[in-house]
C-alpha cells in the first residue's frame, strides 16, 4: 500500500525507492503527515523556507500534482505567516512567467516600415551624390542620354516584303538563311547564318544596342580570334593596328549588304520580329521603335580623329577621354572597330536607315 510516495511495510511507513534520496526535511514532512504530527511538518517547512529550488523539487517529484483539492480554510492561509498542519493545504507558487510585451498595432508597424524605407532612400541618395575619389566628371555633353526619338517611328519601317507564307517563329531559320544569303556571301555573314535561332538572336542584339548594352554575348560567333593588344605610340598608349584590323571582316560584312534588300527582308520577317520582341517582355511588340533607337545610338557614337588614348586598368583598359569613357557599352563596342571601320559603318548605316523608311531629320 502506497500513499504520497510512502509504502506500508513491516514496522511502519517507509519511504518509497523514488524518495530515498529526497532531502531530509521533505522526508520529515511526509512522515509527519502520515503520523499526524503537524508541529514537525511546520518546523520542516519553516526550516526549508519553501525556497524556489525546494518548490521545484516538490513539483519535480510529482507529489504536489497528486495532492487533493485544498480546503477553504487553507486557501485563506498565508504560507509565509501562518503555519499549516497538512501538506495537502500548501499552495506552492511557481516562478512568475516573464511578461509578454503586447504586439505593436498594425498602424505602428506600417510607420516603422515607412520610416525604414525613407532611411534607406536617404542613404542611397547620399551615396549617389557624394563625390567619389578625384576622378574628373565627364562634361555635360558626354552624359548618357536616351535617343530623342518618338515611342514609335512616324511610319512603319521596311518595304513591302515578299509574298510568301512566313513559317512559325521556331521554323524561320531556313527562310532567313535563304533571304540573307541572296544579299551577301561574306564569310562573317555565312558564319552567323550557320547558327540557330537567327530571328531571336537578331532581335535581342538590336534590343541590347537600343538600351545601351553590348550585344557581344549573343554574337559570339563573330568574336575575333586574336586578343586585344595595346601599344605605346609617340608616348601614348593606344590600341594596336592589328587590334583594329580584327574587326575588318565585320565591317566588310555589313557594308556588303544591299540596303534595299535589307529593307525588303525586314518587311518580310517583320511579323516574326515583333513576335520575338514580345517574348523579351515588350507587350506592344513594336520592334520598329527598338530598331530606330539602336540606329540613333550607334550614329551618336563620336568618331575619334585618331586612335583614342588608353589608360591601363586592373584587367583591361579604359579611355583617357572622359567623353568616350562615358559612352554606353554598345557604343564602346563600335569604337573598338577603329576610326576607319567606324566611319564605314556610320555611312552605310545611314543609307540602311533611309531604306527602312526613317526620315533623315530623325537621325543625328
Amino acid at each position: 500500500m502506497r500513499q504520497n510516495g510512502w509504502r506500508l511495510a513491516t514496522g511502519g511507513w517507509r519511504p518509497h525507492k523514488a524518495l530515498r534520496d529526497a532531502p531530509r526535511w521533505w522526508q520529515d514532512v511526509t512522515r509527519s503527515e502520515m503520523k499526524g504530527s503537524g508541529a514537525l511538518a511546520r518546523n520542516a517547512l519553516q526550516a526549508a523556507s519553501l525556497k524556489p529550488a525546494a518548490c521545484s523539487r516538490i513539483v519535480g517529484l510529482g507529489l504536489v500534482a497528486a495532492r487533493p483539492e485544498p480546503s477553504d480554510a487553507a486557501r485563506r492561509l498565508n504560507l509565509e505567516g501562518v503555519p499549516v498542519t497538512r501538506l495537502d493545504e500548501i499552495q506552492i507558487a511557481r516562478d512568475p512567467e516573464p511578461p509578454v510585451e503586447p504586439a505593436s498595432p498594425p498602424g505602428q508597424r506600417w510607420i516603422w516600415a515607412l520610416g525604414l524605407l525613407a532611411f534607406v532612400a536617404v542613404l542611397a541618395a547620399t551615396w549617389y551624390w557624394w563625390p567619389r575619389g578625384e576622378a574628373e566628371a565627364p562634361p555635360p555633353e558626354a552624359a548618357r542620354t536616351e535617343p530623342e526619338t518618338a515611342a514609335t517611328p512616324a511610319l512603319p519601317l521596311g518595304s513591302p516584303g515578299d509574298a510568301i507564307d512566313v513559317p512559325p517563329l521556331d521554323e524561320t531559320d531556313p527562310l532567313v538563311r535563304d533571304l540573307l544569303g541572296r544579299l551577301s556571301s561574306s564569310p562573317a555573314l555565312v558564319a552567323w547564318l550557320a547558327t540557330d535561332g537567327l530571328v531571336r538572336t537578331f532581335v535581342v542584339a538590336v534590343d541590347n544596342v537600343a538600351t545601351g548594352a553590348s550585344p557581344a554575348q549573343h554574337l559570339r560567333v563573330l568574336r575575333p580570334g586574336e586578343p586585344f593588344r595595346a601599344e605605346t605610340r609617340t608616348g601614348r598608349l593606344v590600341a594596336s593596328d592589328a587590334t583594329s584590323r580584327r574587326y575588318d571582316r565585320l565591317a566588310d560584312a555589313f557594308v556588303s549588304l544591299d540596303p534595299d534588300g535589307l529593307a525588303r527582308v525586314y518587311g518580310t520577317l517583320k511579323p516574326r520580329f515583333d513576335e520575338a520582341y514580345r517574348e523579351l517582355g515588350h507587350p506592344d511588340g513594336r520592334f520598329d521603335a527598338a530598331v530606330e533607337r539602336a540606329i540613333v545610338r550607334l550614329l551618336q557614337t563620336p568618331v575619334p580623329q585618331g586612335d583614342p588614348v588608353l589608360v591601363e586598368a586592373v584587367e583591361s583598359y579604359r579611355y583617357a577621354d572622359a567623353r568616350l569613357e562615358a559612352l554606353t557599352p554598345a557604343q564602346k563596342q563600335l569604337l573598338r572597330l577603329g576610326p576607319n571601320n567606324q566611319r564605314r559603318v556610320h555611312e552605310h548605316l545611314r543609307v540602311v536607315a533611309q531604306a527602312l523608311g526613317l526620315d533623315a531629320s530623325r537621325l543625328p
